[in-house]
């Protein structure tokens, strides 16, 4: 499925399992290209901070995304680095 607003998505089913996007200006000019696993959560910020409180870091501020989504993206306590993401519900 092609997104004009953020990029491209594969779908399974009627759900959205992988998407690629370009790095706009949201992103600092020192993040290299790089693909990162994105969990699609109900709450991105509430699940940013619970995830700060059980040690992992965050990478910055969360992001305000196209389409009305926020993300914010961390690293577990070993250094794995994931992102969290959630849009509001359609309707």
């Amino acid at each position: 499925r092609d997104h004009p607003e953020w990029g491209e998505h594969w779908a399974l089913g009627d759900g959205e399992i992988a998407g690629v996007m370009e790095m706009g200006a949201e992103f600092p000019p020192q993040v290299p290209p790089h693909w990162q696993v994105v969990f699609m959560v109900t709450d991105a910020d509430a699940t940013m901070a619970k995830a700060q409180g059980m040690g992992a870091s965050a990478h910055g501020p969360m992001m305000d995304m196209p389409m009305s989504g926020r993300m914010g993206a961390l690293a577990d306590p070993q250094g794995a680095q994931f992102g969290v993401v959630s849009f509001p519900a359609p309707g």
